[in-house]
């Protein structure tokens, strides 16, 4: 039961770590990029298949990418969007928009609709999740010892 988990967490970990390299994010902070995607991936499944909810998991998903990015952010010195968006990568509803446009140019109003719509529920879940996560003062996150920056 947990094999597929894991296998879902690889690859999107890959797929995060892919985007922080295009992001031109450190090459140290790649892994922890993808480290970010691959968890909220696999808790965005985990509640979605236990809750049969899609916006559920998205939300919980999007916290945990915002709670692991200004974990890492207190912890590397590092400022938290180098971890925030390649984690929020995968969450991202891109088969809907795509969707949605390809409604638009095959002129089906009710479907581009319905596709829109979704999409910016989403949107709007993964936006609320980093705000509600980023409103929580920095000292909330200072969970272990900082490392020093190098000089």
């Amino acid at each position: 039961m947990i094999y597929p988990y894991i296998a879902q967490f690889f690859l999107a970990a890959a797929a995060a770590a892919g985007f922080a390299v295009i992001f031109n994010c450190p090459r140290q902070k790649v892994y922890l990029g993808g480290f970010c995607g691959g968890v909220a991936w696999v808790v965005y499944s985990f509640v979605y298949v236990s809750t049969i909810n899609e916006l559920l998991g998205v939300f919980f998903g999007a916290v945990t990418a915002a709670v692991l990015s200004r974990f890492f952010s207190y912890r590397h010195m590092a400022p938290s969007t180098l971890f925030l968006i390649p984690g929020i990568v995968p969450l991202v509803p891109g088969s809907l928009m795509y969707k949605t446009m390809k409604g638009v140019l095959e002129t089906n109003i009710y479907d581009t609709f319905i596709e829109a719509s979704r999409a910016i529920k989403f949107a709007g879940v993964i936006a609320v999740a980093i705000v509600l996560v980023f409103s929580l003062p920095y000292s909330v996150f200072e969970i272990g010892k900082q490392k020093k920056p190098k000089a």
